[in-house]
């Protein structure tokens, strides 16, 4: 489970298990193209480069995302306990349980206030796409090498959404975030 921000709509949401993606307005393609965003970092001539910067990761297959072009928060944000910056399942737990269950960073003020570190949450590797579908949706060369890999090793497991390849997809997901 993943406590993750949207920067589009200022909202909390576990992107491991809610679908909040799915049913928000900002995630249709529009005019949000990878070429045209301002977070496409790596050579521009070379489409096996390039990658996202807000996401660090590797720029999604279908070349857009919801999050093009946003002005990324970070630091501390204020936060009351009425829930209205939870989405999904989360909107049935206090803030503080939340808060807690996912280990984010924060402080409590005045009873009913938090104070929530943006920059201790988790980044997608793709914005606007649920956790389970990241493999097939980041740039295809990545996840067809890596299950390939996979598959030449002779392991079992290189198949199936907790199989080899899925894990070295994690593995390189983690690896751009050490970047």
């Amino acid at each position: 489970m993943c406590l993750t921000y949207c920067h589009r709509r200022d909202l909390l949401f576990d992107s491991d298990s809610d679908n909040v993606c799915g049913v928000c307005s900002f995630n249709f393609q529009d005019d949000k193209a990878c070429d045209a965003c301002v977070h496409q970092s790596g050579e521009p001539t070379l489409a096996a480069e390039r990658a996202c910067a807000l996401a660090h990761a590797p720029q999604p297959a279908r070349r857009w995302c919801c999050h093009c072009n946003v002005q990324p928060k970070s630091g501390w944000r204020g936060l009351d306990s009425s829930g209205k910056d939870l989405r999904g399942h989360l909107r049935r737990l206090p803030l503080a349980h939340v808060l807690e269950m996912y280990g984010a960073e924060y402080q409590s003020g005045e009873p009913g206030e938090y104070t929530l570190n943006l920059d201790s949450l988790a980044v997608p590797l793709v914005y606007g796409v649920p956790v389970e579908h990241w493999t097939n949706a980041i740039r295809r060369g990545l996840a067809d090498e890596a299950r390939a890999t996979a598959q030449s090793s002779g392991l079992p497991g290189s198949e199936g959404p907790w199989g080899l390849a899925d894990r070295a997809m994690t593995w390189i997901g983690t690896a751009y975030l050490e970047k």
